[in-house]
């Protein structure tokens, strides 16, 4: 099937850039990444506006963003409506996906952005190359996954490197660049990896870019980028996605996206893996040759042991645990070494801020977890699914966010299946991470539900630093603590009775905390009551405004300022002038928006009646 970008195939290369990369949107999309699409559309329109700027005699800032030059477009009336319209468009999808860690773009909204650039610039190359075109949307063709390939399609997967015996290209230590190249179709040549034939073809590429730079290159390897699992030629921007999902990262100091910091050995199984059709690599924490090996030795501290030790009893006589444990506890690399400890074989993460996914990831590496035989899953590091996982056969942990599984149909969404395979596993273990954020909804209820189904095997850990809404449904034995105060106490008694050794503590922080028991002062049974005086102070229901925007208690949050403003035995933290010129800076946390614009409301009023009875007196 050609392609719908064939116009701009001209001998004019500021069109042949956009064909390339046009192409490369629509493989995208045929294999079915459509999040990454929309984000490869958004960049494309991205160099489409600047484009258009120069060509108008526009001074294009080098950092100007992309918001920046349609702004400037738009107010001096240099394209259409419809053109600006759609370069938003495209900007707005883009963003979206380009600032989450799930895929959130569904095929719909990639088939959209894609014909939408494919009117762009079937306009732009009408309107300055005098190129027609017919940008009829009858005319866009959608594109289809080929299973077989052209001649012009057949490339090779080399990997090179910079000689630096000179002394004179130290930048390139360590860093080697995985590129791509055409082949002829003449098949009496030697097509077996890195023969002279496939070297030569990756030379002859190189030269193009490198002859101008000056570094002397070493061509390491050159291979056929064919999958006999996909049955499709693939180029090195597959190869790029396997490094980045394994958390091989781009090289420190060098422009473009294809030098990684990665050894050969390393780079050469990342091809390997697109060849089986899998999406990430598993790392020995070693980096490459040139560098001395990195090792974690990770030792847990005594509470992590504990927690490990409360939780394997508890899972003897109960399917649910509670991790109360404070900031900078270790809850991934004590929540990981568990899962090895009891050789969990499918576990699950969860939680409502994927951005920690990276943490998780990370952790995984740093303790070995490769090694033990473990493999890593998530939609954007590891494995891409799940259903790859089961197909390799080994232990695994899948990473998840509670937002995307929510939209699966499984569970009452509109997405049919999306995260069909997390809901179908039998989990060993669930782990919910934040738990405490937004866990207790009910679509969030649902999920939960949806892959506890196996409840007589799965076990549940929950992971929170503020479990205050999760502590009435676990007993005494069910929960594991680890506060501030007990890691201070841990902290000042290690020298005492440990005293020929490392303080694993002494790192930590110093924390100096003060308290008040609100329960003394307002015994109201909605404050109180419900299971709330077990645990703690319903501090939602305190602080709970009205349709107004009001404080329902309003007579009890004033006494509350009273309190803590007030001379006295107390010493509340308010409560004299040394006191407050101490704590001008106060970050305050109430339950949401309304509650915070309450406080805010009664502040200034009792500010502003203060000082009217200061004015009053004189």
């Amino acid at each position: 099937m050609k392609s719908n970008f064939e116009f701009l195939m001209t001998d004019d290369n500021d069109l042949k850039k956009y064909y390339t990369n046009g192409v490369h949107a629509e493989k995208i999309y045929s294999d079915g990444y459509y999040s990454e699409e929309v984000v490869t559309v958004r960049k494309i329109a991205e160099q489409l506006t600047r484009d258009i700027m120069d060509l108008k005699y526009m001074v294009v800032e080098d950092r100007a963003t992309f918001n920046d030059n349609l702004t400037r477009l738009r107010n001096g009336g240099y394209v259409t409506d419809r053109t600006l319209n759609l370069l938003y468009e495209v900007k707005r999808s883009g963003n979206i996906q380009a600032h989450t860690l799930e895929e959130t773009a569904t095929k719909e909204t990639a088939l959209k952005e894609l014909k939408n650039i494919w009117y762009l610039l079937g306009d732009f190359a009408g309107k300055y190359y005098e190129i027609p075109v017919d940008t009829n949307t009858a005319k866009f063709r959608e594109p289809v996954r080929e299973t077989t390939y052209s001649s012009s399609e057949r490339r090779l997967v080399y990997i090179q490197t910079v000689d630096n015996s000179s002394g004179k290209w130290s930048a390139y230590i360590g860093a080697r660049k995985i590129g791509k190249a055409s082949i002829d179709d003449d098949l009496s040549h030697n097509l077996e990896a890195n023969s002279d034939y496939l070297r030569k073809c990756a030379d002859d590429r190189i030269k193009q870019y490198m002859k101008t730079a000056g570094a002397p290159y070493i061509v390491e390897w050159a291979e056929l980028g064919f999958s006999k699992v996909t049955r499709s030629w693939f180029g090195d921007e597959a190869v790029h996605a396997v490094l980045g999902r394994s958390g091989i990262k781009h090289a420190e100091g060098l422009e473009g996206n294809e030098w990684y910091t990665v050894d050969l050995e390393t780079a050469k199984k990342a091809i390997t893996a697109v060849k089986e059709g899998k999406t990430a690599i598993e790392l020995d924490n070693k980096p490459a040759k040139e560098n001395k090996p990195i090792k974690f030795k990770i030792t847990l501290r005594p509470e992590q042991r504990d927690a490990i030790d409360k939780t394997k009893a508890a899972f003897k006589h109960y399917n649910q645990m509670l991790w109360n444990a404070k900031m900078r506890f270790g809850k991934t690399i004590t929540a990981l070494s568990l899962v090895k400890e009891a050789k969990y074989k499918k576990v699950l993460i969860m939680t409502h801020r994927p951005v920690v996914n990276e943490g998780w990831f990370e952790d995984f590496n740093k303790i070995g977890m490769t090694k033990a035989g473990y493999l890593y899953g998530s939609r954007n590091r590891g494995h891409r699914s799940v259903a790859e996982l089961e197909n390799l056969g080994q232990p695994y942990v899948y990473f998840a966010s509670i937002q995307d599984l929510r939209g699966s149909t499984e569970i009452g969404g509109k997405v049919s299946d999306k995260n069909h395979d997390v809901f179908s596993v039998a989990w060993d273990l669930v782990i919910v991470d934040e738990a405490h954020e937004g866990t207790q909804t009910d679509l969030a209820q649902n999920v939960l539900d949806a892959v506890l189904k196996n409840k007589k095997n799965t076990k549940l850990l929950e992971l929170s630093g503020t479990p205050f809404n999760l502590l009435s449904d676990y007993e005494e034995e069910q929960i594991f603590t680890w506060d501030y105060t007990m890691e201070q106490e841990a902290k000042l008694a290690w020298s005492d009775e440990h005293p020929n050794e490392v303080n694993p503590y002494e790192s930590l922080p110093k924390v100096s905390m003060y308290t008040f028991e609100m329960g003394d002062h307002f015994k109201d049974i909605n404050f109180t009551g419900d299971g709330f005086s077990k645990y703690s102070f319903n501090f939602k229901e305190f602080f709970r405004t009205n349709e107004n925007g009001k404080f329902v208690y309003e007579k009890y949050v004033r006494q509350f300022l009273k309190n803590i403003t007030s001379p006295g035995p107390t010493n509340y933290p308010f409560a004299n002038r040394a006191f407050r010129n101490n704590l001008r800076h106060t970050l305050w946390i109430l339950p949401g928006i309304k509650e915070c614009n309450a406080l805010e409301d009664l502040l200034k009023c009792s500010c502003t009646v203060k000082k009217q009875a200061t004015e009053n007196n004189r």
